[in-house]
Order: structure tokens, then C-alpha cells, then sequence
């Protein structure tokens, strides 16, 4: 009886795991794709920028990009690799550039696909529109890592509290109870 409970546990452990293990790991790894995204943005726009600034079209500055990116960003690269196909393939930017964002599912691909489109219709410069864009995502990312820097302390102290303090009472309370437990020997002799 006690081997059919173990075994009907294994069994049901494993059916559990089994059935979610592969949705967390995947949602971990879209997670981490997202984050490398969203931190090689700004960069990405700085090189695209300079490409425009310096007479290349659009495509051809993603495409130079994704031959700069492939170490440093890889995320980056691979992505806008898929747009450089898309173009290629036929679609036009403000449709391939929607595909990025919905692929990637960030805000930084949405504002970039969004503000790209607006720029070609209302035919502003693409350059300025580079740079705009490139200024607000680095200053969102400084606003996301001091946000960060500033929980840091809070989550500390949970940990602090915890670990730390039950050490630091018992150093300071040992030579009291040493104390109290000879008094209390010395009284009862």
C-alpha cells in the first residue's frame, strides 16, 4: 500500500512538472529575449542613426546594423535581421516594422515601429526621428536601472532582518544567558 502511494506521487509529480516545466521555461526565456531587446534599443538606434545621418536608406542602415550587432546584441540582430528579410521579401517598413513589434512584444519595438511609420507619412526627417526616439529610450532605461537601484535597499531588508539579526541577538544574548543560568546554579547550591 505504501508503494502505490509513493508510486501514485511520483507518477503525479512528475505529470505536474512535465506539464509545467516547459511553459515556465519557455516564459523565462521570452522574458530574457524581451529584456535583451529592450536593453540594446537605444543602441540600436544610435547605429541606425548614424547609417541615415550618413545617406543610407532604412534598410540599408538595418542592415548594417545587423552586421555591427551579431556579438554585442544579439537579440537586436536577429530581430531586425527578420526585417531586413521582410523588406526583401516585399513588405513595405511601417508592415515589417509592425511584425518586429509584434513579435517582440515590447514597448521600445511598438514606440520604434509606430514612430518610423509617422515618419514616413507625415514625411518628417527620419534622422530627428532617430534621434528623438534613441534620446527617450536610453533616458527610459537610466529611469528603469535607478528605479531598480532605489528598491534595492527594501529588498535588502527582508534578508537583513532574517539572516543577520537572529546572529547578532544570539552574540549579544549568549553571555547574558551564561550569566542568568551561573546566577541561577550559584542560587539553587
Amino acid at each position: 500500500a505504501a508503494g502505490a502511494v509513493n508510486a501514485l506521487v511520483l507518477v503525479l509529480g512528475g505529470v505536474t512538472i512535465g506539464y509545467y516545466a516547459p511553459a515556465l521555461y519557455l516564459t523565462l526565456k521570452v522574458k530574457g529575449r524581451q529584456s535583451a531587446f529592450r536593453n540594446g534599443m537605444p543602441d540600436a538606434m544610435d547605429m541606425i542613426l548614424v547609417g541615415v545621418e550618413a545617406g543610407l536608406s532604412l534598410p540599408a542602415s538595418i542592415q548594417h546594423l545587423c552586421e555591427e550587432f551579431g556579438d554585442a546584441h544579439p537579440v537586436i540582430a536577429e530581430q531586425f535581421r527578420i526585417v531586413t528579410l521582410e523588406f526583401q521579401a516585399g513588405k513595405s517598413r511601417s508592415d515589417a516594422l509592425a511584425s518586429l513589434a509584434k513579435r517582440m512584444d515590447v514597448p521600445e519595438a511598438r514606440v520604434f515601429s509606430t514612430m518610423i511609420a509617422q515618419a514616413e507619412t507625415l514625411g518628417t526627417s527620419l534622422a530627428t526621428t532617430l534621434r528623438v526616439l534613441a534620446d527617450e529610450m536610453r533616458r527610459d532605461r537610466m529611469l528603469t536601472a535607478e528605479r531598480k537601484a532605489a528598491e534595492l535597499p527594501v529588498k535588502m531588508a527582508v534578508p537583513l532582518v532574517m539572516l543577520i539579526f537572529p546572529a547578532l541577538f544570539s552574540v549579544i544574548m549568549t553571555p547574558l544567558a551564561i550569566r542568568i543560568f551561573r546566577a541561577l546554579a550559584d542560587v539553587a547550591s
